[in-house]
């Protein structure tokens, strides 16, 4: 929350950082994650952090079944905008 509106420039190297750690995450702490960046996303109107939390989803989906393969329409269909 503390990312939340401020310019990007700002908190980019902290964003990356937070990523490096959430990718080592069990499934329960990275979905804890994946809300807060969702609270941010609803609190600030945000299309970018709406984005951010879809990259999250999207690598949390991927780890979830196991490496399969999917197409991006697939990958896509899994998102809720």
């Amino acid at each position: 929350m503390q990312m939340a509106n401020k310019k990007y420039a700002e908190y980019s190297q902290e964003l990356h950082i937070q990523y490096l750690k959430f990718i080592q995450l069990d499934t329960i702490e990275a979905r804890k994650v994946i809300n807060q960046i969702k609270k941010v996303a609803e609190k600030t109107g945000s299309m970018e952090w709406q984005l951010w939390k879809n990259c999250f989803e999207l690598f949390m989906f991927k780890i979830e079944h196991n490496d399969n393969k999917y197409s991006v329409e697939e990958l896509l269909s899994k998102l809720i905008l």
